[in-house]
């Protein structure tokens, strides 16, 4: 897996104060494959918080939970770890024919140390002045060869009003990068896409829409004071296909340059 970086400047932090964070997504079960290497990261750098980006667990192939879970819960006990659903998790819970399985999956997920954010918000251990959100968007909007809707202010209902703090927004799916950039979070980490299946530098060939060369691929995109930074992602649910385009784990560094208490 390659490690890619970035840093993220904010005046909401004091000068020369730094947070850091490992954000991974789309691991799809695939914790045997990559969870050894993501583990070996978190010991050897220690960064403030582990964030994760849904899609941990596949609609098919949910007899790897056990182990993806096990991975959980080895990292949870190094750091805080946070995580939000996808829409393979949100498929599981509200689809009716997955109750008995899913009510499985929640009993294993319960008992890992993780944080999931089910449209809510929390802050960083002993760092009040940070907050961390999860926005899960609704299963209809992930429909296949239909271009993706979110009703206008679906993340500020979901969450409230975004306030000065800095604020991180897990949110799976880059296709609603423009609510999430008018929500006003500071840090915001999206998947989802897999890179595209053939990515092209930053620009990815398809959507899981099912539509060429989606606005929001992958890598960094600054709107609006918002820093917004899709993931190729750690896995895959169907045929591993990736031309220039590796799983990827992201390492993100906070750099503060404000001069007072933003908390």
């Amino acid at each position: 897996m390659k490690i890619r970086e970035y840093t993220v400047k904010t005046d909401k932090l004091s000068y020369g104060d730094k947070v850091c964070f490992l954000f991974v997504s789309d691991l799809h079960g695939q914790a045997a494959e990559r969870g050894g290497e993501i583990l070996s990261v978190l010991r050897k750098r220690r960064p403030d918080a582990f964030l994760l980006g849904g899609d941990q667990i596949s609609t098919r192939g949910t007899d790897r939970t056990e182990s993806v879970c096990g991975f959980l819960a080895e990292a949870a006990a190094i750091l805080p770890v946070f995580a939000v659903d996808g829409n393979h998790e949100t498929r599981l819970r509200v689809n009716e024919k997955y109750k008995q399985e899913w009510e499985r999956i929640r009993q294993l997920f319960s008992v890992t140390g993780v944080t999931f954010l089910h449209n809510t918000i929390t802050v960083l251990p002993g760092r009040p002045e940070i907050r961390i959100a999860g926005f899960e968007a609704p299963l209809s909007s992930y429909r296949k060869l239909r271009r993706p809707y979110l009703p206008e202010g679906a993340v500020t209902e979901a969450l409230g009003n975004c306030d000065s703090r800095f604020t991180v927004l897990l949110a799976h799916n880059p296709a609603f990068a423009g609510h999430y950039f008018a929500y006003g979070a500071d840090l915001i980490l999206a998947g989802h896409y897999h890179g595209g299946i053939v990515r092209f530098g930053r620009q990815v060939l398809i959507s899981p829409y099912g539509f060429p060369f989606p606005k929001y691929g992958y890598g960094l995109y600054r709107e609006d004071g918002s820093t917004l930074i899709v993931s190729s992602g750690a896995g895959d649910h169907g045929i591993p296909l990736r031309i220039c385009n590796p799983y990827e784990m992201i390492w993100i560094t906070l750099e503060g340059e404000g001069h007072g208490d933003h908390s």
